[in-house]
């Protein structure tokens, strides 16, 4: 979210609203798929856990990050 309000905040010169929004997923794609790809590692990594419940969790965490990424 403050990617995307970061990227839309740099992108005000722009005439156009189409323009902006161009601009700001230009500036904040890089960030949100830096930051999509290290919570995947993160939820991956948690999927070796002992614990059942933190498992689970994580393997359909993960799952759903790579539904999304793909999109």
């Amino acid at each position: 979210m403050f990617i995307l309000l970061s990227g839309l905040s740099a992108a005000q010169g722009e005439a156009t609203v189409e323009g902006r929004m161009k601009e700001t997923l230009r500036a904040a794609g890089v960030g949100v798929t830096i930051t999509s790809l290290t919570d995947l590692m993160a939820f991956m990594s948690g999927a070796a856990s002992n614990f059942p419940v933190v498992r689970n969790f994580c393997i359909f965490t993960g799952i759903q990050i790579l539904k999304v990424v793909s999109l």
